[in-house]
């Protein structure tokens, strides 16, 4: 008896001694996202190996310092879980403790009340924790749409094309006309076509691959934008009758936007929330005597802030009434300088008088604070493209209509740095030929975008003439000068189309006019004559108008010729563009 306790306690002080801790974890934690554990071990020999158990199922395994190991809570069921720690040494002794913890990722609250925090962190471009309510929602209610489609934005935003995709894809499995969704893939394929434009060798291929990806992206964009409006109504109170306004100009149906706004504040003239989206729209399709009287009904209720002031600079402004439009930014800023309509409205100024400096320096403080809004890196291509930071204005073009698929002003600008670098004439005929594909890729997205926009119309109708295709330029300055009749852009690109048709199809007339005519010879040349001299009478008609709609420019022009109409319409030609009135 004796000798056994001997051997027994001689044992116990010659065995291996090691010990293991575990930081920051104790008994009754509840885990709600991922936690890290650091294992800490002392033992008088080297150390093999530490292994992390979770709910009896090895996980991991360490070999060195540190040893470190995580958990991630969205794997785990809800509910109790034991998280075991192993450590063992080169001498056989060995060490464990357990750990009673709680997996509770929710934290209580519904799968509908994480689906809105995730999209809450999708607005503000906090993507990461999008993505991980999404997970969160998602496991909570598997195989819920809405989490999927909360996790394929936040995916795409982190540039992880294929974890959107195959969240996108899955919503499509089970709901194959999600508009939504398809979106999404549209948005992945002209992520993927602006890579192919950077990368790829063929620019030719690469062009072609990114107009078809622009022209499909900008379609599902401008159908799902107007299945909101649909399903937007505008009903007789006040609250829904603006929800509709704003679906309408999102939509880019600012027409539909007036017709319920008009009435509504001619009743309430000192309501801003009416008269600045009624102002917004009208500007937006360059109706200048409608905005600027808007404004002065707000001006007499002595109601308007900072945005006000901001939209009567800019009506001031497309009014040629320079002095007028500073006063009123002046006053504007006097309010609130940082306001979101103020700083995208100095951007518009000073676009428009070319003051380039002054452009990028208000973009750049813009960016600060705007993130990856569309109009911020809108105005911040502009600016780099005018002092030939070209590929900074890449890549902020590509920020912008990632943002928004339906950017009309985006696609065009872009295109018109294209078409400008045409008109210069630098490089080969191949580089020629490939800037007015690019062109017309820009252009053609903007159309799918928007296919009543004056201001893609006018861009084609310039484009379409350049190539000497004079029956689609006469087309399309129709349809820009029919889509606003006060766009002075519009009505001198017209001057400008229907003088060359006049001569091509003065011209034709000219060439058939040779040895003994047949009767149907005779009565084409009579055609081509008649329409030459109707081309002749609207070119006249156009340019008229274009300079009393902006005399400040325009005063004294005669008819313009290729270089001056788009020197114009690129100058002068943009839309006026601000942060939507709240």
């Amino acid at each position: 008896m004796l000798t056994s306790t001997l051997i027994a306690l001689c044992l116990s002080l010659t065995a291996p001694k090691i010990d293991l801790t575990v930081a920051d974890l104790k008994n009754g934690d509840v885990v709600s996202a991922e936690r890290k554990f650091r294992v800490t071990v002392q033992s008088d020999h080297p150390v093999r190996s530490v292994e992390f158990y979770v709910g009896g199922d090895l996980r991991d395994s360490d070999t060195s310092t540190p040893y470190e190991f995580k958990v991630d809570p969205l794997n785990e069921k809800d509910g109790e879980l034991t998280l075991s720690f192993a450590a063992y040494d080169a001498e056989g002794g060995q060490a464990k403790k357990e750990y009673k913890v709680k997996i509770d990722v929710a934290g209580g609250k519904s799968p509908e009340q994480i689906l809105e925090k995730g999209q809450e962190a999708l607005s503000a471009r906090k993507f990461d924790d999008a993505v991980y309510q999404g997970r969160i929602a998602l496991k909570l209610k598997e195989g819920w749409n809405p989490a999927r489609l909360l996790l394929a934005r936040g995916f795409l935003g982190l540039g992880t094309y294929d974890k959107a995709q195959q969240f996108a894809e899955d919503v499509m499995s089970s709901e194959a006309g999600n508009s939504e969704a398809r979106e999404i893939l549209a948005g992945i394929s002209l992520r993927k076509a602006f890579d192919t434009l950077a990368t790829g060798t063929d620019r030719t291929m690469a062009v072609g691959t990114i107009a078809a990806a622009l022209k499909n992206a900008a379609e599902l964009r401008r159908t799902n934008l107007e299945a909101r409006l649909e399903a937007t109504p505008a009903g007789s109170d006040r609250a829904s009758l603006l929800k509709h306004a704003d679906a309408a100009m999102r939509a880019g149906r600012y027409n539909a936007a007036v017709g319920v706004l008009a009435k509504e504040f001619a009743g309430s003239p000192n309501s801003t929330e009416l008269g600045y989206r009624l102002t917004y729209a009208y500007l937006r399709q360059y109706r200048l005597d409608d905005a600027a009287y808007t404004m002065s009904r707000m001006l007499k209720e002595d109601v308007l802030d900072a945005y006000g002031y901001a939209l009567l600079a800019v009506v001031a402004e497309l009014q040629g009434r320079r002095a007028d439009a500073d006063k009123a930014m002046g006053d504007a800023q006097g309010n609130d300088p940082k306001d979101m309509g103020v700083r995208t409205a100095q951007a518009f100024i000073s676009m428009k008088r070319g003051r380039t400096d002054n452009l990028r320096q208000i973009v750049n403080s813009l960016q600060a604070d705007a993130g990856g809004s569309p109009e911020a890196m809108y105005y911040l291509s502009v600016a780099q493209a005018r002092i030939g930071d070209l590929n900074f204005a890449d890549d902020s073009f590509k920020s912008a209509v990632l943002a928004e698929p339906a950017f009309v002003d985006a696609y065009v600008d872009r295109g018109a740095q294209s078409f400008l670098m045409r008109l210069r004439g630098s490089g080969s005929s191949d580089e020629q030929a490939l800037r007015v594909s690019t062109a017309d890729a820009y252009f053609q997205a903007a159309l799918a975008a928007k296919p009543d926009s004056p201001l893609a119309l006018a861009a084609m109708a310039l484009l379409s003439a350049q190539q000497n295709k004079m029956e689609a330029a006469l087309n399309y300055a129709d349809g820009a000068i029919a889509a606003s009749p006060t766009y002075p852009a519009a009505q001198f690109t017209g001057a400008y189309v229907y003088a060359e048709v006049d001569r091509n199809f003065r011209g034709r007339a000219t060439a058939m006019k040779n040895g003994v005519l047949t009767e149907s010879q005779k009565a084409e040349i009579a055609k081509l004559e008649s329409a030459a001299n109707d081309a002749a009478r609207k070119s006249s008609e156009a340019l008229r108008k274009a300079i009393s709609l902006d005399k400040y420019n325009l005063d004294g022009r005669t008819g313009p010729n290729l270089a001056d109409a788009f020197d114009y319409f690129y100058r002068h030609g943009r839309m006026p563009l601000l942060t939507l009135p709240r």
